[in-house]
């Protein structure tokens, strides 16, 4: 293992503090280009904690109707999910998207066998 590293090129391209500052300098001086010229963020923007996102629905064939109401988590990835229906708690539950959707197709897609029978 030792001689291994040592017969290794050093690289020539490495980073070093100098070209960390450059860049740097570089995106700080986009971010003020952008800002002067009024064009909107292309990354998304941290949303407050509790905020409302929206709500999903579901309308079943058997007329059933079931919403969750989809809010801000406490971190980035995370939304608060609070279930509108009969029956439920209306606790709102941290989660994220995946979970939610993961979860949702448990519940609410039918078995194939049920399907074609």
């Amino acid at each position: 293992m030792r001689n291994r590293r040592r017969s290794r090129p050093a690289t020539r391209g490495s980073w070093t503090p100098e070209r960390s500052k450059r860049a740097h300098e570089a995106k700080a001086r986009l971010r003020i280009d952008r800002a002067e010229s009024g064009l909107t963020h292309s990354e998304p923007q941290r949303v407050p904690e509790g905020q409302h996102l929206g709500v999903l629905t579901w309308h079943a064939a058997d007329g059933t109707v079931r919403s969750w109401i989809i809010n801000q988590g406490p971190r980035a990835n995370n939304i608060g999910v609070v279930a509108r229906l009969l029956g439920s708690d209306g606790a709102r539950r941290v989660m994220g998207w995946d979970k939610l959707l993961s979860s949702l197709r448990k519940r609410l897609a039918l078995p194939k066998r049920l399907f074609n029978s």
